[in-house]
C-alpha cells in the first residue's frame, strides 16, 4: 500500500497517526535515548495543548517528523523516525495517560475510541501492534505502559516513566476544566509537518547530518553510533546494536568521553595525523568507506571493538582484571594522564593478542614508554604533543622482517632512547634530568610527582599503605613567617627559590596541613609524626631543623631515586 503523505504536508497529531493505517512508527536503535525532562520539554508541550484549550486557537505548530517510509509487505510498512522522535513519543505517552484516566472514570466517554491512534490496526491483534515501537533503552518500561502494567515498573528513575507521570497528573488537572474530548481534539490541533523519506531515492544518512548540523548536537559517539546502523534494515540494527554496539559500551564502561578519545587516537593511527574534535566523524565515514570497500559493515564493527578492547585495558578496565604482570604498568601510564602513546600501546597489545609476544614483553614495552613519557615530564618538557613521534616509531616497529619481533623491547628503547636523536621529542639523559630537576619548581609537576611519591612509598613495603587521603604538600610553608625567614638566615626572595623545589615536597594529608600552616619546626615535626609510618616522611622527621641544606640533601636523594625508578633505557 502507498502511504498517505508522499510529500511534505501540514497535519494534526492525531490525524497522522489514525491515518497511518498498518505503518509501525519505529524510533531506531542508532537514535538517542528519549531525553525530554518533564519540567522543561514535556511541561512546554502540555503547555501548548493547554493553550489551544484556553484560547480556543485553530493550530499551533509542533514542529517537524521526519520518517523513512520503509514497505515491509503488500499491507504493512514501517515509518523510521530520523528526526521528531521526542515529540512522538511524548504524544504517545499523553495518549495512554487519557487512556488510564477513562479507565479510572470507567469510561463514562464511551464514544471516546483512542485506538485508531494507538494501534496499527484496530481490528487484529493488539499485542504486537502498538503503534510506537520505542527506542531500545525505553522500550521495557513503555511496553508496561502500554499494557497498563504501571505497578509492575521498576525502574522509577526513566524518563518515560517520569514523563508518563507528570502528564497524567497534568491532563488530570486539565479534565476538571475541559472535557476529555476536548483535549483530544486540542492534542489534533497540534500541528506537524510531515516529510516521508524514500528508500529507493532519499538518503537518510545525508538528511540526518544535515538536520544534526543545524539543530541541537548529537554528541559524536551518537553521530557514529547512528552512521554504522542506520542504512541497515532493521533486523541488522537490532542484531549489530546489541551484538557490537552495546558491547563497545560495556567495555567503556559506558563512558562517552572514552569513546571519543578512543575513535580520534583510532582515526590518528590509520593515517598518521592528529584531528581535531570537530572533524573526527568527517573522517571516521571516510575510513568506513573505504575499509569496505573490500569489506563490510560487520568487519567494521569487528576491526573497532578489537582496538576498544586493548582501549579499555590500558583506560578503562580495574587494575584488578588485568594479567598481574601487567597492573603496575598500566596504573602509572593511567597516572601520567596522557594518550599520545595510547595507540602504540594498543598495537603491542594486539601483538600479544595474537601470540607475537609473550606477557613479560609486553610488560617491558609499556614500562620503558612509561620511563620515556615520565622523564620528560619530570624534565617539564612536552608529553601532550607526541602523536606524530609516536606514530613514527610505531610504523617503524611494523617494518620488523618476517613479522619476527624478538627483538622489540630493544628496538623501542633504541627508538625513544639511545637512538632518538629528534630535537622535540627526545629523553632527557640522567645528567639533564639531574641538573633539571636540582632547582626546579616541582610543585608545578604535581601530576608526575605524586606517581613518583607513591611509587617510592610501595616500592619493596611488605604493608603498602593507602594514601588516597594524602595530598602533595611543602615542608617549609609556602607562606612564610618571620621564624622561617630567621630560620633559613635568608629574604623573601630566596626563600620563595626554595620552598618548591623537589627537597621540600612531601605526602601529607590536607587537614594536617592546614594544622602546620606556617608553624615552626618543632611544631610542624609534632602534627607530621602522624605519618611517621610512611618512608616518604621517615628520615624528614629525624631532623633537627629544616633549612635549605637539608631540601639540598633531600632533593639529591630523591633524584637518584627518580633515575632508578624510571631509568634513561640502554639497549
Amino acid at each position: 500500500m502507498n502511504s498517505k503523505f508522499q510529500s511534505p504536508v501540514r497535519v494534526g497529531l492525531l490525524d497522522f497517526l489514525k491515518d497511518s493505517i498498518n505503518a509501525q512508527l519505529i524510533v531506531p536503535i542508532y537514535q538517542r535515548n528519549y531525553t525530554w525532562l518533564e519540567d522543561k520539554e514535556v511541561k512546554q508541550y502540555l503547555r501548548d495543548l493547554e493553550d489551544i484549550l484556553i484560547s480556543n486557537c485553530s493550530n499551533h505548530f509542533l514542529g517537524i517528523i521526519i520518517y523513512l517510509d520503509i514497505p515491509l509487505d503488500h499491507s504493512k510498512r514501517e515509518f523510521s523516525i530520523i528526526d521528531g522522535q521526542q515529540r512522538i513519543t511524548t504524544t504517545f505517552l499523553t495518549l495512554y495517560a487519557i487512556k488510564a484516566i477513562l479507565k479510572q472514570t470507567n469510561n463514562q466517554n464511551s464514544n471516546i475510541n483512542l485506538e485508531p491512534y494507538l494501534y496499527t490496526n484496530c481490528f487484529i491483534n493488539k499485542d504486537n501492534q502498538a503503534k510506537l515501537k520505542p527506542q531500545v533503552a525505553d522500550d521495557n518500561v513503555y511496553q508496561l505502559i502500554v499494557e497498563d502494567k504501571i505497578d509492575e515498573i521498576d525502574d522509577k528513575k526513566s524518563q518515560v516513566y517520569k514523563n508518563y507521570c507528570y502528564i497524567l497528573d497534568y491532563i488530570k488537572k486539565l479534565v476538571n476544566k475541559h472535557s476529555i474530548e476536548t483535549i483530544i481534539n486540542a492534542l489534533n490541533k497540534l500541528h506537524i509537518v510531515c516529510i516521508p523519506l524514500s528508500q529507493n531515492y532519499d538518503n537518510p544518512q545525508k538528511i540526518f547530518e544535515s538536520i544534526n548540523s543545524t539543530g541541537m548536537h548529537l554528541e559524536l559517539s551518537d553521530l557514529i553510533k547512528n552512521y554504522l546502523l542506520m542504512d541497515l534494515d532493521s533486523e541488522k540494527q537490532d542484531k549489530f546494536y546489541t551484538l557490537y554496539w552495546e558491547q563497545i559500551l560495556r567495555l567503556l564502561d559506558h563512558k562517552k568521553d572514552k569513546l571519543e578519545t578512543f575513535f580520534r587516537l583510532f582515526l590518528h593511527a590509520n593515517d598518521n595525523k592528529k584531528y581535531d574534535q570537530n572533524v573526527i566523524y568527517q573522517q571516521f565515514v571516510l575510513w568506513c568507506t573505504e575499509f569496505e570497500k573490500k569489506r563490510n559493515r560487520e568487519d567494521s564493527f569487528k576491526e573497532i571493538i578489537k582496538y576498544i578492547k586493548h582501549y579499555a585495558q590500558i583506560h578503562v578496565q580495574k587494575l584488578s582484571t588485568l594479567v598481574n604482570e601487567l597492573q603496575p604498568f598500566i596504573n602509572d601510564y593511567r597516572q601520567i594522564k596522557n594518550d599520545c602513546a595510547t595507540y602504540l600501546l594498543m598495537s603491542f597489545f594486539d601483538l600479544f593478542t595474537n601470540n607475537k609476544i609473550n606477557k613479560k614483553q609486553l610488560s617491558e614495552l609499556i614500562r620503558i614508554v612509561n620511563n620515556y613519557l615520565i622523564r620528560r615530564a619530570f624534565c617539564g618538557l612536552d608529553i601532550a604533543n607526541l602523536y606524530q613521534f609516536f606514530s613514527s616509531v610505531h610504523s617503524k616497529i611494523n617494518q620488523q622482517k618476517n613479522n619476527s619481533y624478538s627483538n622489540i623491547v630493544s628496538l623501542l628503547k633504541k627508538l625513544l632512547f639511545t637512538d632518538n636523536k629528534t630535537k622535540n621529542a627526545h629523553s632527557p639523559t640522567n645528567l639533564e634530568l639531574s641538573n633539571y630537576i636540582t632547582n626546579a619548581n616541582m610543585y608545578r609537576h604535581k601530576n608526575i610527582l605524586r606517581l613518583f611519591f607513591d611509587k617510592l612509598e610501595h616500592n619493596e613495603n611488605p604493608a603498602p599503605v593507602n594514601l588516597d587521603n594524602l595530598s602533595i604538600e611543602h615542608i617549609a610553608p609556602k607562606n612564610h613567617s618571620t621564624w622561617w625567614l630567621n630560620h633559613f638566615n635568608t629574604d623573601k626572595d630566596t626563600y620563595n627559590a626554595q620552598i618548591n623545589r623537589l627537597g621540600n615536597l612531601t605526602l601529607a594529608s590536607r587537614v594536617d596541613n592546614n594544622k602546620m600552616g606556617n608553624n615552626d619546626w618543632k611544631s610542624k615535626k609534632k602534627i607530621l609524626e602522624k605519618t611517621k609510618h610512611l618512608k616518604i616522611n621517615a628520615e624528614i622527621l629525624k631532623q633537627n631543623s629544616w633549612t635549605t641544606d637539608q631540601i639540598d640533601q633531600r632533593t639529591n636523594q630523591l633524584i637518584q631515586a627518580i633515575i632508578t625508578f624510571f631509568s634513561y633505557e640502554k639497549d
